[in-house]
């Protein structure tokens, strides 16, 4: 009887150790970027740029490849450089404080038993400020600048269940168009462009 008891677990726990996305299923994960490039010569001095990210997305699978939902996220980064002139040491950071919500749509490939490589689409609302310190020789000047506006991005990620309802997943930058503006901005900003060197690492759960 106590080997019956051990075969009906050992199979229950093999049933459930991965099962594909099926229509219906609701993932909720959460992921966190750092960006990777550092310090960067220049010709003046030194020069950093630096970033972090969070970003909670709730999807739920239409079919085995879509799963369509929400997306949120806050990332502040900031950049500064030192430069020696003729009044003395300079110093100069620029900073970066976003958020945004939207529609998320990702696209799932089988790539193996338990990999996936994953299209992420998002599209909404970006808002945030844009900060500027200046320092010379013991003067210092700050402005902010409130901005908002759209954003259009598709990620490239690759996802690792490791069973039935936890999920790894790793992406490195994106392809995105956007536009900004803001009161104290002369004109709208438009971008387009591809963004690489900030690692996001996430983990997700089916249910």
């Amino acid at each position: 009887m106590k080997k019956v008891w051990m075969l009906i677990v050992a199979l229950g726990l093999c049933g459930a150790a991965f099962a594909q996305p099926a229509q219906g299923d609701r993932v909720l994960q959460g992921s966190v970027g750092l960006n990777v490039l550092g310090q960067f010569p220049d010709p003046s001095g030194t020069s950093t740029w630096s970033l972090i990210a969070i970003q909670p997305q709730y999807g739920v699978f239409v079919n085995e490849h879509w799963a369509l939902g929400v997306s949120a996220g806050y990332a502040i980064g900031w950049q500064g450089s030192r430069t020696s002139g003729d009044f003395g040491k300079n110093v100069v950071r620029n900073s970066v404080s976003l958020y945004h919500i939207g529609f998320e749509a990702d696209y799932y490939l089988r790539l193996a038993e338990r990999f996936y490589l994953s299209l992420d689409g998002f599209v909404g609302y970006v808002g945030g400020f844009i900060g500027e310190t200046y320092k010379v020789d013991g003067w210092k000047d700050c402005t902010t600048t409130p901005m908002h506006g759209a954003l259009l991005s598709v990620t490239l990620a690759l996802r690792y269940f490791i069973n039935d309802r936890w999920m790894l997943s790793a992406s490195l930058g994106n392809v995105a168009v956007g536009i900004m503006s803001g009161a104290a901005m002369d004109r709208a900003i438009y971008y387009a462009g591809a963004n690489w060197g900030q690692i996001m690492l996430g983990v997700g759960f089916k249910f």
